[in-house]
């Protein structure tokens, strides 16, 4: 816990040999920003952990396909996700979607 809070940046999609990405138990919110498909096959590990996320932007499959099956992590555990996710998220990472909350 970094005591972070608000959304998480999209700057972070700029960062093509970033290697592990770990903000778990923190205060941040929204959503994972579309952004992030420019991350690359640089990334090893996104871990999300314990935040207050709820949505994943479109234009990530291809980001979260890349952990499927590769020995990479990608854990979004503890977060009030608003479901149905797409199902590449549930297929690619750790997540805990009896959380899920439903739309209105």
């Amino acid at each position: 816990n970094n005591h972070l809070s608000g959304y998480l940046p999209q700057s972070v999609g700029s960062l093509k040999h970033l290697y592990s990405f770990s903000v778990s138990s923190n205060a941040l919110y929204g959503s994972i920003p579309s952004a992030y498909s420019k991350l690359g096959t640089s990334l090893h590990e996104f871990d999300v952990n314990s935040n207050k996320l709820n949505s994943v932007d479109k234009g990530l499959q291809l980001f979260f396909e890349d952990f499927k099956d590769s020995g990479k992590y990608c854990s979004l555990y503890d977060n009030p996700w608003t479901c149905p996710l797409p199902s590449y998220v549930n297929a690619a990472c750790f997540i805990q979607c009896s959380k899920c909350n439903t739309p209105d």
